[in-house]
């Protein structure tokens, strides 16, 4: 495998992983309990405080007359985050999917140009 399908790689599975956490991270952040402890002593496993979040998502989805202004604020940071993801994900796979294009030979690309200058030459006289 060569090295552009490596990265390509690479940038595609970490761009994928940066936009499930971040999705998640907004949602729990928005909607799940305070932190991973409860009262500071209780501690609340993080699939719990997950599907608290969805649960809360699902529950009280914000209509357009229910959104704080926090909610329009960070809205249009979370849409323009995942877009650069996306984008970073869409150039990793093309990278990892696309064959990589043949070196030029320059040897041959000069003989063909000396060989149509000749041609030119000759058909002229």
């Amino acid at each position: 495998m060569s090295k552009d399908k490596i990265i390509g790689f690479i940038l595609f599975i970490v761009s994928v992983i940066l936009m499930i956490l971040y999705t998640l991270y907004s949602i729990v952040q928005k909607y799940g309990t305070a932190g991973a402890y409860d009262n500071g002593d209780n501690a609340v496993p993080v699939i719990q405080t997950i599907w608290e979040a969805w649960y809360g998502l699902v529950k009280g989805l914000p209509i357009l007359g229910q959104m704080t202004v926090m909610d329009a604020i960070l809205l249009p940071i979370f849409v323009a985050t995942m877009g650069v993801l996306f984008i970073f994900a869409w150039i990793g796979y093309t990278m990892f999917t696309v064959p990589p294009p043949e070196p030029i030979d320059l040897d041959e690309l000069i003989a063909e140009e000396e060989a149509e200058k000749e041609e030119g030459e000759s058909s002229e006289s």
